[in-house]
């Protein structure tokens, strides 16, 4: 994340023994930030993420 101010953000097995990941995001505060995720060839996605109270907003860059 490129304010970890707001959270952490890491990927993590959806179930032992399966070969489905999930992105797992914990959100301290409101704002907006960016998520890269990077593939094992070293591709990257960038995220925009708007952190509101009670709500979020994703949107691929």
């Amino acid at each position: 994340m490129s304010d970890e101010s707001l959270g952490t953000v890491d990927v993590r097995f959806i179930e032992q023994g399966l070969n489905d990941w999930v992105v797992h995001a914990v959100f301290n505060k409101t704002g907006n930030t960016d998520v890269i995720l990077e593939a094992p060839s070293g591709e990257k996605t960038v995220f925009n993420i708007t952190v509101d109270r009670n709500t979020y907003k994703i949107n691929k860059k």
